[in-house]
């Protein structure tokens, strides 16, 4: 397993972008599923060309214009990488990344469209956690759950605005099971999650 990571194609970018965010792919090409809740913004890997590029605008301090660009096309690799090699994914969203306008109301469109798309895909899951629910379900912070060949190598990532930890003890692992398991009860199923996603593109 180690011999065939270090053979990633995410390595021709070692150096010129953070390694945590080549952590993000290695963790998505090397799990044999994975799933993913987000507050801020759409998944990496649903993210369009443009709606990237404005992501990676808002960084604080701002990115020089070539490391905006690096990162915008790790990204679409990355993206292009998991539809070449398909895996079960599911995403749960939370309602204010439908609405966030990164871009512009254009741009935020052209990505809604695209979502669409991928939640027809048979192997991405698309789930919408709506503003109404009863209650919160308790992550305040953007988590990735990698499932592992066997289940002694399941990692969560837990990403903030100022680093990025990956966990892996098996009490950690319970908790966030837990977490997710709250997050799907409360979550849109896959028709009623497009209807919410067609009606806030309307509005834009």
């Amino acid at each position: 397993m180690i011999q065939d990571r270090s053979k990633g194609w995410w390595e021709e970018y070692r150096g010129t972008v953070p390694d945590g965010i080549l952590e993000n792919a290695e963790l998505e090409k090397t799990s044999r599923e994975f799933m993913l809740w987000v507050l801020t913004h759409m998944p990496g890997v649903c993210q369009t060309l443009s709606y990237a590029a404005a992501v990676f605008g808002r960084v604080i301090p701002p990115l020089p214009r070539h490391e905006l660009e690096t990162r915008t096309a790790f990204r679409m690799q990355r993206k292009a990488d998991l539809r070449r090699d398909p895996k079960p994914v599911t995403f749960f969203i939370y309602e204010s990344v439908l609405r966030t306008r990164f871009g512009g109301a254009e741009i935020l469109r052209e990505q809604l469209a695209s979502l669409l798309d991928d939640s027809e895909l048979p192997w991405m899951t698309i789930r919408v956690v709506p503003f109404d629910i009863d209650t919160f379900p308790g992550a305040v912070e953007s988590l990735t759950y990698a499932f592992g060949a066997v289940p002694e190598l399941d990692t969560v990532e837990r990403e903030s605005s100022h680093s990025t930890e990956h966990l892996d003890a098996i009490s950690e692992l319970t908790s966030y099971r837990y977490i997710f398991d709250r997050i799907e009860s409360v979550a849109l199923n896959e028709t009623g999650s497009r209807d919410l996603i067609h009606k806030i593109a309307r509005t834009l």
